[in-house]
């Protein structure tokens, strides 16, 4: 998000996605059902050990590598800007809002998810962001969760519509981040939010 500019923060958590390899598909758990979802929610997210720390002017920055999901590094891109001394390979601004909200707590929280979807509707394309999230072809159904960052962000109807056709069925109320406190329903996307973005 930061590399994108996506967000005002200034980060001292670097994230970096080192991929698995492709492991099969276990039949019997990809079968999403409401109380396999929401004990899954009700758990802490789970995190990595795999860390270290460095200071540079000043600052200690932490850097984390991540063992994503196999996705052949879809989405994935170089770029050079004032931020860095040399070309990096980043996320796309597609891939780097999903990346956001399947993990919001690496990306500054569900408060900062929206305001980098906000800022980030009019040159992005949704249907890139949908390609990708079809091809990453997620257990979880973060359809709907695309569709509320979308809604909450803003998006034109249109768009908004054009979101919508991922995630027909609806049957599974989803989560947009684990251990929600007091947690609402948004009605069209069926997914629980927190209570403080109502404030």
């Amino acid at each position: 998000l930061y590399m994108q500019g996506l967000t005002d923060l200034n980060p001292t958590q670097i994230y970096i996605n080192e991929e698995q390899y492709a492991k099969p598909i276990n039949k019997k758990n990809a079968i999403l059902t409401q109380e396999k979802v929401d004990k899954a929610f009700s758990k802490p997210v789970r995190s990595t050990s795999n860390k270290a720390t460095f200071i540079y002017n000043d600052i200690t920055y932490s850097v984390t590598i991540l063992n994503g999901k196999s996705t052949n590094y879809l989405g994935v891109t170089s770029l050079e800007t004032s931020k860095t001394s040399t070309i990096v390979r980043v996320a796309s601004v597609e891939r780097a809002l999903i990346e956001a909200m399947v993990r919001p707590n690496y990306s500054g929280g569900v408060k900062q998810v929206i305001e980098s979807f906000s800022r980030a509707e009019n040159f992005i394309s949704i249907l890139k962001l949908k390609r990708l999230l079809n091809k990453f072809d997620y257990i979880y159904p973060y359809g709907q969760t695309l569709f509320f960052y979308a809604k909450y962000a803003d998006y034109s109807l249109e768009k908004l519509n054009r979101i919508a056709d991922i995630f027909p069925d609806r049957r599974i109320n989803f989560y947009l981040d684990h251990q929600l406190i007091n947690p609402k329903l948004e009605k069209e996307s069926k997914v629980f939010y927190p209570e403080e973005l109502d404030n």
